[in-house]
């Protein structure tokens, strides 16, 4: 079952950036879930505020490989979930599980091993996101189609300008894969670009993808400046070129 989106979704910003600017916390953001749930809560209502209709949970990096006890992967997800959908439901948003690429030997059982636990926490809308390859999450994305049909799922890879992800997979077939195997109801681009190079490669994603189409852009290209890493592109003329 593919959902028809009646709408544009405007999905909220990079929450670990955010996060470390208020908190400069190096730790892994999603640990927040369960030390500091309150901000976490707050960020996400800011973003609500700022108009973003669409949460991601702040879960991105929660996989077996970053978080190896099962038992706290499971309370941060679990947390993570729940955090996004009370500020959800004060807006009237719909909220993403979200996970991050995964590059480790495993990634297949830890892409399914999250799919599991928010499909038994009651997620109904995924987000997998900034990945570089579409194969090792396939079997999640069946779990999710047997277990709950009605899922809508979108699926965004992270590529260069050049338009291929840092496995050297082409965005084209990656899109092309992704609309025909019909367990994505979205496919598209987040990470990595600013929006004014993400258009550039819109125009090829259309063509051979017949799904709805994501772009979360960073504000701008990445540039390293006294050992941080910053993005150039004002809020007011990133608004503009989306």
């Amino acid at each position: 079952m593919r959902h028809a989106f009646q709408a544009p979704l405007w999905f909220d910003g990079a929450f670990g950036t955010y996060y470390f600017s208020l908190t400069g916390d190096e730790t892994p953001c999603e640990l927040a879930n369960l030390k500091n749930p309150a901000l976490v809560g707050q960020i996400h209502r800011e973003y609500l505020k700022a108009g973003a209709t669409a949460l991601k949970t702040n879960t991105f990096a929660a996989n077996p490989g970053t978080l190896p006890d099962p038992e706290q992967l499971g309370t941060v997800l679990q947390a993570g979930l729940e955090i996004a959908q009370k500020a959800a439901a004060e807006h009237g948003a719909e909220v993403f599980a979200d996970t991050g690429g995964i590059s480790a030997a495993d990634a297949e059982q830890f892409y399914l091993t999250v799919a599991e636990r928010f499909l038994d926490l009651g997620a109904t809308s995924f987000l997998f996101e900034t990945l570089p390859s579409y194969e090792e999450l396939v079997p999640a994305l069946k779990r999710i189609r047997q277990r709950k049909p009605e899922s809508k799922i979108v699926v965004s890879f992270a590529v260069s300008q050049d338009g291929y992800t840092r496995r050297g997979l082409s965005h084209r077939a990656l899109a092309g894969i992704a609309a025909a195997d019909g367990h994505a109801d979205a496919v598209g681009f987040n990470c990595g670009l600013g929006p004014e190079q993400m258009k550039n490669l819109l125009p090829q994603l259309t063509v051979c993808c017949s799904l709805p189409v994501v772009v979360n852009a960073n504000a701008g290209l990445p540039v390293v400046v006294n050992g941080q890493t910053v993005f150039n592109v004002a809020p007011e003329e990133f608004a503009q070129s989306v």
